[in-house]
């Protein structure tokens, strides 16, 4: 005669454990969506300022190594100046010549002054330090061009340009107003 003893406590203890996956499943449910939030939060706060501040960590300012001949080859998207993604391969690349010959290239206490060409469009150049400013010159006769979606994002990064670092053979360009891509990457010829 087998007697099995029942434990009064069963219910009980399987309740407990019920209420304690839940409250565990709440707790890592909230704790990740709080690092998101956090993310979110530490991502929105960052000025144009401190994001190239990130940007000049591995590399170099030097105005003098803007000279020469350049490909455009992605855009990408930083939050931080650390972390980039959102790569994407420019498929027209067209060529940037920033010159040294032109009698308009100037030196101030801070930088460079000087011509700059991407494609059919001339720009001024000037820096100081890692920021960078391009603006466009025009002229009374201009070339009617038909830019595909590639170069006339690139001129857009162009125009709003901020600022740059130069990492071994790269020039970084950071620049404002696209929501998700803030980086022009051109490779040194």
């Amino acid at each position: 005669m087998n007697k099995s003893i029942k434990n009064p406590f069963e219910r009980l203890q399987k309740g407990a454990v019920s209420i304690l996956c839940i409250v565990c499943a709440l707790f890592v449910w909230s704790c990740q969506n709080k690092s998101e939030n956090d993310q979110t939060l530490s991502d929105e706060t960052l000025s144009d300022e401190e994001i190239s501040i990130n940007l000049l960590i591995e590399g170099e300012v030097d105005p003098e190594s803007l000279i020469g001949e350049w490909d455009c080859i992605k855009f990408a998207y930083t939050a931080d100046g650390k972390e980039i993604s959102n790569v994407v391969t420019i498929s027209s690349r067209g060529a940037v010549s920033i010159f040294d010959e032109d009698p308009h290239l100037s030196s101030y206490d801070d930088g460079i002054l000087g011509p700059f060409s991407y494609m059919y469009c001339n720009f001024f150049f000037s820096v100081s330090d890692n920021l960078i400013s391009l603006s466009e010159l025009t002229y009374y006769y201009q070339i009617l061009v038909q830019y595909n979606d590639d170069e006339m994002n690139v001129i857009k990064a162009f125009q709003n340009a901020y600022s740059f670092v130069i990492k071994g053979n790269e020039l970084i360009i950071y620049f404002t107003g696209e929501k998700n891509k803030n980086l022009l990457i051109l490779k040194k010829r």
